[in-house]
C-alpha cells in the first residue's frame, strides 16, 4: 500500500487551487504544466469510516486547469486515466463534451452523499465533468478534455483534497529551424504507435515508444518542404533484425496541415519518418516521458 505523505505548509501554499471567480494567483506560485499521460493508480488503507467527497471545484491557472475533490475523512484510493470512451456499469456509453475522455474513480467512499457536479465549463482544457456510477463504495467521474494533455495527481491536507492538474494546449509553434534533443546512450527503445491529433492552431504527430529510453533522441528539420524526423535509438527492429512494429508505415490523416506520415528508413539504431505538410510552417519537437514519446507540432 502507498503511504500518504504530509506536505509541509510552505509547499501547500504553493499548491492552493485558483478557484473560478477567486483572486489571480501570483505567477511565482504557479507549477509547470504537467506532461504525464500514463495511468495513475494509488491505493490507501481502507478507512474505518468511509470518507465523504464533499465538493468538486474547478479552476484555471496560467498553464493548466485544475480539478479538486474536497474530502472529509481520509484520502481514499483512486485512479485517473485516459480512455477511448467511458461506459456506465450497465454498459451505456457516457456522453461527454471534449475531444479526449478522462476517468477518475474514487474507491471506498461514501456514495450516499455524492457532491454536486459542476456545470459545463469554459476552461481551456477541462470542458465537461459528468458523474457516472455511484455504487459499492465507488464514485466515478468522466471528464471531457480538449485533448489528451499531460496531467498530474497529488494530495493535500488541512483540508484534505485530491487535486488533478491538466495542461493547456500549447500556442502555435513559429520556428522552422532544425531542432534536436540531447544525445543519450546507445540503448534502443521500441516504436509502438504513431498517433495524430488536431489542436486549434496546430496539428500534432506523436511517436510512442516502449522499453528503456535513455538513448532515445530526435532530429527534426525541413527538407524540400517535407518535415523529416530522425528517431535516434527509436527502432522498429529487434537485436536480430526482426520487425517489432506492427502499426501502419504510412498514414494519411485528414488534418489541416499534416497530409501524410511515412516511415521511410529502419536501421538497428533508429527510424526515419517523413511528415508531408500542406505548406511549410513553424514546428516544435518535444521529447516527453511517462509514457515515452516524441511529439511534433506543426502550425496551421
Amino acid at each position: 500500500m502507498m503511504t500518504r505523505r504530509t506536505i509541509p505548509l510552505a509547499a501547500m501554499a504553493l499548491l492552493l487551487p485558483l478557484l473560478i471567480g477567486g483572486p489571480v494567483a501570483d505567477a511565482s506560485s504557479e507549477l509547470p504544466a504537467p506532461t504525464n499521460t500514463a495511468d495513475v493508480v494509488v491505493a490507501h488503507d481502507e478507512a474505518a469510516s468511509p470518507p465523504v467527497v464533499s465538493g468538486i471545484l474547478l479552476g484555471r491557472h496560467a498553464d493548466y486547469d485544475r480539478l479538486v475533490f474536497d474530502i472529509s475523512g481520509a484520502i481514499p484510493s483512486y485512479s485517473a486515466r485516459y480512455v477511448s470512451a467511458a461506459y456506465s456499469e450497465g454498459g451505456v456509453r457516457v456522453p461527454v463534451r471534449g475531444a479526449a475522455v478522462f476517468v477518475v474513480s474514487l474507491h471506498q467512499v461514501d456514495t450516499t452523499r455524492p457532491p454536486v457536479v459542476p456545470a459545463r465549463t469554459n476552461l481551456p482544457t477541462i470542458r465537461d465533468v459528468v458523474g457516472s456510477d455511484q455504487y459499492g463504495g465507488f464514485l466515478n467521474y468522466v471528464i471531457g478534455m480538449s485533448d489528451r494533455n499531460g496531467f498530474r495527481v497529488f494530495e493535500l491536507n488541512n483540508p484534505r483534497r485530491l487535486v488533478i492538474d491538466v495542461a493547456h494546449d500549447l500556442p502555435a509553434p513559429t520556428s522552422t529551424e532544425i531542432q534536436s534533443s540531447p544525445t543519450g546512450d546507445d540503448q534502443n527503445t521500441t516504436l509502438t504507435a504513431i498517433r495524430t491529433g488536431t489542436h486549434p492552431s496546430y496539428d500534432r504527430v506523436v511517436f510512442d515508444f516502449s522499453g528503456p529510453s535513455s538513448g532515445l533522441r530526435f532530429v527534426a528539420l525541413y527538407e524540400d518542404g517535407v518535415l523529416v524526423v530522425s528517431l535516434g535509438h527509436g527502432t522498429v527492429l529487434d537485436a536480430t533484425g526482426a520487425l517489432t512494429y506492427t502499426g501502419p508505415w504510412t498514414l494519411h490523416p485528414q488534418m489541416a496541415q499534416v497530409a501524410g506520415i511515412e516511415l521511410v528508413g529502419a536501421t538497428a539504431d533508429g527510424t526515419l519518418a517523413r511528415i508531408t505538410v500542406r505548406h511549410a510552417a513553424g514546428f516544435r519537437a518535444l521529447q516527453l516521458r511517462s509514457p515515452d514519446r516524441i511529439v511534433i507540432d506543426i502550425a496551421h
